[in-house]
């Protein structure tokens, strides 16, 4: 893990991070999500990546605090050590992680479909959702590698968790950008 890819991936959760705040999704989530009131895709996000981060680096069994670090720097927020392991003794943190797609993948692609249907479309041509699986997987591999080791098992949760993110954007997004 380089300086370089932490930058990298702190720019693309800001850049996530912002999609989220837009106005007109939080107006359409009510309607897609009625269940959930007051509705933060901002704080779902903060939530969500740090739950990742936590999964994959709890794999070995051990959390470092060279991945809390890591988890710091891309999210933008400190959490300690023993906040962490406190969030890991709480099993509910992680028991259902991994049966389906993080709820930020599905807001998301909320927005992309509004984005399509309305004309507009990212710089480029780009998928949000493309976004999303990149930067699902680049905080996987940052946090496995930030203790200079990556498990065969961390590998295995990182792509579990990112071809539910693909399988639902193949079912769900209208958007012809969306190439996975």
């Amino acid at each position: 893990m380089n300086n370089e890819q932490l930058i990298a991936v702190r720019k693309l959760y800001e850049g996530l991070h912002g999609l989220l705040s837009n106005s007109t999704l939080k107006l359409s989530l009510m309607k897609s999500f009625p269940s959930i009131r007051n509705i933060d895709p901002e704080r779902i996000f903060w939530l969500e990546s740090l739950q990742f981060m936590v999964y994959i680096s709890n794999a070995d069994g051990e959390i470092s605090q060279r991945e809390v670090n890591t988890m710091n720097y891309i999210t933008g927020e400190y959490l300690s050590l023993n906040d962490i392991r406190d969030l890991v003794s709480k099993k509910d943190l992680l028991s259902d992680f991994n049966i389906e797609p993080p709820l930020t993948a599905k807001i998301l692609c909320v927005l992309e479909n509004l984005l399509y249907q309305e004309g507009e479309k990212l710089d480029g041509d780009h998928s949000i959702m493309n976004m999303l699986i990149m930067y699902y997987e680049a905080i996987g591999t940052l946090v496995a590698d930030s203790d200079d080791c990556m498990l065969s098992v961390e590998y295995s949760r990182i792509k579990q968790i990112v071809n539910q993110i693909k399988k639902y954007a193949a079912a769900n997004t209208l958007s012809p950008f969306y190439k996975y």
